[in-house]
């Protein structure tokens, strides 16, 4: 079975959170000596469509600000990269955080201003608003920091000064993939929303803010030319108290995936719409609302016995070839029937061997060896390479339900079966998958005594653009052996919104691989697929319960594109 990844954080009650935050320090800690440069200074900041921000910063940069008709006093957390700086603290007596970055010698400021939850998202969420202006005294710049997508494609692994480290991956406009290192048994990718704003050619600032796990706001303001960066880390930890630090860290850019999309440096403005926008409309009046992919509030918990009833009245094969108008056909390859009247064995290092007799292009019957009675089934075959077939099919009638995708290596004797099973207890949406390595037991093909088809990191770091048909496109960044993130391309060119799940890879032949994931805390499909690089052509199969709580068994296909290399497989 697959990893699978996940944070059950705990939600506080906002009146919890009130009391945890009530003693909390106003000023972040961090293991790095604040700057002194902002002391005895005065600076208001003026911001085109928000409040104006007046601080006087006295010694070790405590603070007087006065904003919205209020005043607040404290201490505040600075520190300095090249031009910039970065001031954090909270406003006391308020669930209210501010995060400045000041460039002092264009005059201009970004400010986040940061609270926890709302009404519609969880309390331990933080939620953030962006305001761009400048910083008054000198003559009004015409520019300002913006949005851009300069960004998008770049990975960069971090090592900040506590120790951790952390590979980063701008994977698109607005969200951005990340893999914690430091952690025992590093491998799972998570994405989240960000937003990229541009200083100048040098400096950037990335945002994210890790909805459906942790909650927290990672900041961080970045120089390319040295690849280091000074930000803040904004959240609740498993006990829900504060954890509220500013960081510095070190890098090393481990390469650039294509940055698909319109060329030019400014963001697109407005977001294009993408898949299940329609679900969070009623959100987008929000104060600070950001594009994120909110998979826990499109998919209703299951019970096991959910999970049957939907099965028991779910969609077989409606994928694949059936009827004209299927909009998944034009990239799908074509089935064959080349493997009718073969029968054969596989016999699996498990211990389990199964018989199969393929009757015609579209049907088998098989049975357990040793069994006398034999099980009809519908069936899909596709020839990937010579002597390589994708044999998939469902053992319909049983409960819990279970699939078979199969891949069968000839000239090598060898098979790979990647087979889900709906019995997953603690998450029943989620199938539990197994790999299977094995042999083929079949007159006129040698029999191997060692050689197995076997898990394989070959693709980590690697990027492909597949296209399921006209409507759909999607990227896939192969992050880890483990896992892997995908961004829906919405408008034919804008990478949009982002997911990650776990994953498994294994290599069939040189340039041919199956991979197979489950969509973790999402709706739970599991997929799988086996790739020829050569063609740069799949074909798959993907069963599970979709957003609209319907079972769906289907096959499917997809054209790619090379999208780039990560150096990043020494990483695991």
């Amino acid at each position: 079975m697959v990893n699978t990844f996940r944070f059950e954080y705990p939600i506080p009650t906002r009146e919890a959170l009130e009391g945890h935050l009530a003693d909390a320090p106003v000023r972040p800690s961090a293991a790095t000596v604040y700057s002194e440069r902002l002391d005895g200074r005065t600076i208001t900041i003026v911001t085109d469509d928000g409040p104006r921000f007046e601080y006087t910063f006295s010694d070790n940069s405590c603070f007087t600000l006065t904003t919205d008709g209020k005043t607040y006093k404290g201490d505040t957390g600075v520190l300095t990269l090249g031009d910039m700086t970065l001031v954090a603290h909270r406003l006391p007596g308020t669930m209210t955080s501010l995060v400045t970055l000041l460039d002092l010698e264009q005059s201009l400021a970004t400010v986040f201003e940061c609270w926890f939850g709302s009404e519609t998202f969880p309390t331990r969420e933080v939620q953030r608003v962006i305001y761009h202006g400048y910083i008054e005294g000198n003559d009004i710049p015409s520019e300002r920091h913006k949005p851009t997508r300069r960004l998008t494609g770049k990975g960069i692994v971090w090592t900040d000064d506590t120790g951790a480290e952390e590979l980063t991956i701008c994977a698109s406009h607005y969200c951005m993939s990340f893999v914690p290192l430091s952690v025992p048994d590093a491998g799972d990718t998570f994405t989240a929303p960000a937003d990229y704003i541009v200083l100048d050619e040098r400096y950037y600032l990335t945002a994210r803010v890790e909805v459906e796990f942790s909650g927290r706001l990672v900041l961080d303001v970045i120089d390319l030319f040295s690849t280091s960066a000074v930000g803040v880390r904004l959240g609740l930890d498993e006990n829900s108290a504060l954890d509220f630090r500013m960081v510095t860290s070190t890098g090393r850019l481990v390469g650039h995936l294509s940055a698909y999309g319109p060329f030019g440096l400014a963001a697109a403005d407005p977001i294009p719409p993408w898949p299940g926008q329609e679900a969070q409309d009623s959100q987008t009046q929000e104060r600070g609302f950001r594009p994120a992919y909110r998979p826990f509030q499109s998919s209703h918990p299951m019970t096991l016995a959910e999970v049957d009833e939907a099965v028991t009245n779910g969609k077989l094969w409606v994928g694949g070839f059936q009827g004209a108008n299927n909009e998944h056909k034009e990239t799908m390859l074509p089935p064959t029937n080349k493997l009718s009247g073969k029968s054969f064995i596989l016999r699996f290092d498990s211990g389990c061997a199964w018989e199969y007799e393929i009757t015609d292009a579209f049907g088998l019957r098989f049975r357990d060896v040793g069994e006398t009675m034999w099980r009809e089934e519908r069936c899909e075959v596709f020839e990937s390479d010579e002597d390589l077939y994708f044999l998939t099919h469902a053992l319909t009638g049983t409960l819990p339900f279970e699939s078979r995708a199969i891949t069968l290596d000839f000239r090598e004797g060898l098979v790979t079966c990647v087979s889900g099973v709906m019995a997953n207890e603690q998450h029943p949406r989620e199938p539990i998958q197994s790999f299977l390595f094995g042999v083929i037991d079949m007159p006129g093909v040698e029999i191997p005594k060692y050689k197995r088809h076997g898990y394989t990191a070959e693709l980590v770091g690697t990027s492909y653009m597949w296209t399921y048909s006209r409507q759909i496109t999607s990227q896939h960044i192969y992050t880890t052996p483990w896992s892997y993130s995908w961004t829906i391309v919405v408008d034919g060119m804008t990478p949009s919104v982002m997911w990650s799940s776990p994953c498994r890879y294994a290599k069939i032949r040189d340039g041919i691989y199956v991979m197979s994931w489950v969509e973790d805390r999402s709706q739970g499909i599991m997929s799988t697929i086996l790739f020829n690089t050569k063609t740069m052509h799949d074909c798959g199969v993907g069963f599970g319960v979709n957003h609209d709580q319907v079972f769906d068994f289907n096959t499917f296909g997809a054209e790619a594109r090379y999208a780039g290399t990560l150096d990043i497989a020494d990483l695991f």
